[in-house]
């Protein structure tokens, strides 16, 4: 259960980070990165065995990581919403 979570959370997070592609903001660059590092510490969950604790853990920080890049959407959305106000 806690590995398809993870899966899917790192999962959901690309394609959210997809969607801001253009962002090159701080808060967009240290998203993709923990992005990464959660995805080399879940492949190498398939390289040794983890304790069924390790693996909640790195699913709760996926989580995390989804939820702020949500936000990160929405603020995402929201900048170029205004953007898009001002130049009518």
């Amino acid at each position: 259960m806690s590995d398809s979570l993870l899966v899917e959370a790192l999962d959901d997070t690309r394609i959210l980070l997809n969607e801001i592609e253009d962002d090159d903001t701080t808060a967009a660059r240290v998203l993709r990165k923990r992005v990464d590092i959660l995805d080399r510490a879940s492949a190498s969950l398939q390289l040794r065995p983890a304790s069924r604790e390790q693996v909640v853990l790195l699913a709760k920080l996926a989580m995390q990581v989804r939820d702020d890049a949500v936000e990160l959407r929405r603020h995402h959305r929201s900048v170029q919403q205004i953007i898009q106000r001002m130049m009518d």
